[in-house]
């Protein structure tokens, strides 16, 4: 995820759309997270900003070299009007939808008809530029990378939808996997905020041990996501035990972070190679005296062959 080039100077504006108070809050994505951190790490701009789609600001889309939207199902039918107004006061800041994200209905650019779905995007609503398929992280550096060396050959990135010669094109590169070996922690902008009179973060952020899943249930998308031609052929991609706490005691010590929400679509995965790692997960917080609460899923025929010590 290291360029050769840096990117300073290059500014990006991360937008997660929410309609009034829901309960997102100042919380957002955690693939905005993991962006924001790799275009940093590379020498340039990011603000993540979690906007109220029903009041429009136009100062808050201003002096951005890329302006990315994370699409989602409840909010899409307010999200398509915004490409237009931002587009109006901006007219030469390109324009990005992209999700990344491998937590059921906030992934709607990571589907097995991602694909036809983008082209849709980008026929319908002429003031985009470019739409990212699948998981993202490694697409959306590339993209920041030649829009700040004024590179328009985007043939080449991954899994990439974009316009050139009044046609939609398709990239030739294949859906880069995210490797979490590699991957910076996501970034936490906001998480500080929450900290209250008596040092306690009452916010529970996003995190993330694992994506995907190996349990191929028809009414849900987590398992086929990314599974597709050009995209990873394995259901389930794992982070390290260790790195997972890593992030654990990083956001305990810098933002007071007692409650984590695990995006995981299942943390034990299906089978005893699942639970083991569960496990592991419990011994090591356990030589590390960590005390945290988290929310978890677990699959219902898992928690069946749990033993009363597993589970408490």
């Amino acid at each position: 995820y290291q360029l050769e080039n840096s990117l300073a100077g290059f500014r990006c504006l991360l937008v997660f759309p929410t309609q009034g108070k829901d309960l997102s809050r100042d919380d957002y994505p955690i693939a905005f997270g993991y962006f924001a951190s790799l275009l940093r790490m590379n020498g340039g701009h990011a603000d993540i900003l979690v906007y109220d789609v029903t009041h429009y600001e136009a100062t808050q889309f201003s002096d951005y070299d890329l302006i990315c939207f994370y699409p989602m199902t409840a909010s899409f039918e307010r999200l398509i009007e915004l490409p237009a107004q931002v587009k109006r006061d901006n007219p030469n800041t390109p324009i990005c939808f992209v999700n990344s994200e491998q937590h059921q209905h906030e992934m709607i650019l990571c589907t097995p008809k991602a694909h036809d779905f983008g082209v849709a995007l980008l026929h319908n609503i002429a003031e985009i530029d470019f739409v990212l398929i699948g998981e993202a992280e490694a697409a959306f550096v590339q993209l920041c990378d030649k829009l700040a060396r004024g590179n328009a050959d985007f043939e080449t990135l991954p899994a990439c939808l974009y316009r050139k010669d009044k046609q939609i094109k398709t990239s030739t590169g294949k859906i880069q996997s995210v490797d979490f070996e590699y991957l910076p922690y996501p970034a936490r902008d906001h998480l500080e905020s929450g900290i209250n009179e008596d040092g306690f973060n009452v916010r529970s952020p996003r995190i993330q041990s694992a994506r995907g899943c190996v349990a191929p249930c028809l009414y849900c998308v987590e398992a086929s996501s990314n599974i597709t031609a050009g995209g990873r052929r394995k259901p389930l991609l794992r982070r390290s035990v260790a790195s997972f706490i890593d992030e654990i005691e990083l956001l305990q010590a810098q933002h007071r972070v007692f409650f984590f929400n695990v995006i995981d679509s299942s943390f034990e995965d299906t089978g005893s190679r699942g639970i083991e790692r569960m496990e592991s997960f419990c011994d090591e917080m356990l030589r590390r005296d960590i005390h945290a609460s988290f929310k978890i899923h677990l699959r219902a025929e898992t928690v069946c062959k749990l033993s009363d010590e597993q589970i408490d």
